[in-house]
């Protein structure tokens, strides 16, 4: 079996930087206020995620989930206090 020329590669291994996960805690960006108050209070209830294990998380997704759902709900029905935005 012969090699015809110009067909080998010469890959030369690149260096790769050992990078850490433990660098340091990466910081969060506040969330920014809605305006809405219980959209506000579950995106404030999102931060306690940083402290608890990604195995605690979907629970309080769920919770965040549902009360979003609410707050949507609330102002499709038009619920006191909530006034419907005209287009």
């Amino acid at each position: 079996m012969s090699e015809t020329p110009g067909n080998e590669q010469n890959v030369e291994a690149t260096p790769v930087e050992e990078t850490s996960l433990e660098e340091g805690p990466v910081e969060a960006e506040a969330a920014e206020a809605t305006g809405h108050p219980a959209v506000d209070a579950v995106l404030s209830s999102l931060e306690r995620l940083d402290d608890l294990p990604v195995g605690e998380h979907p629970p309080i997704f769920e919770e965040a989930h549902e009360a979003l759902r609410s707050a949507l709900a609330q102002a499709r029905d038009g619920a006191p206090g909530d006034q419907p935005h005209k287009h």
